[in-house]
């Protein structure tokens, strides 16, 4: 675990205050040039995580194993390597729920205008996830199987009886 802290830009003297200021008229510069960014001193804690799988992030096991590391800042210097981890599980979690949102339900797919008929439509794309992750719990399926599976049993039903109609979900 490292600590890093971002060290105070040097003048040329290496004291970190400029020797004049820009505008000695101007007692709000500090000894800074006006519109040089003020630093300010912080203390952060900063986890290196290194890639367990062996892959490169675009899968090419060729590239060089510098992609697979990824750091995690954070100002809270009581965090243990265990809470970083519990943190990036909740994190993966939500990142797997809106993929899925997006890629089985069509929650980015509406074309309608109105404020009103967009939010029906991501209510309703929420209800289908959530069928769905019931679905593929109850029989144990992948996301994909289980849209698959609900897909082909309601077309089933139409070519056998194409005035039947589908039972409600509700």
């Amino acid at each position: 675990m490292d600590l890093f802290h971002p060290a105070e830009e040097k003048s040329e003297d290496g004291s970190g205050r400029y020797s004049q200021p820009a505008n000695p008229g101007d007692r709000n510069s500090g000894g800074r040039p006006r519109g040089t960014p003020k630093r300010l001193r912080a203390m952060r804690k900063v986890f290196r995580t290194d890639s367990t799988d062996g892959d490169a992030e675009d899968g090419d096991p060729d590239e060089s194993k510098e992609k697979n590391i990824q750091y995690w800042a954070t100002n809270d210097l009581e965090m243990t390597e265990e809470k970083r981890e519990e943190l990036a599980r909740r994190a993966w979690g939500v990142e797997t729920y809106y993929r899925r949102l997006k890629q089985y339900c069509g929650v980015e797919r509406s074309q309608c205008q109105s404020a009103e008929a967009q939010h029906n439509h991501i209510q309703m794309s929420i209800r289908a996830f959530l069928r769905l992750e019931l679905h593929r719990v109850e029989t144990t399926l992948s996301f994909y199987e289980s849209k698959t599976a609900i897909i082909r049993e309601a077309i089933r039903a139409y070519l056998a009886d194409p005035t039947h109609v589908l039972p409600s979900s509700a």
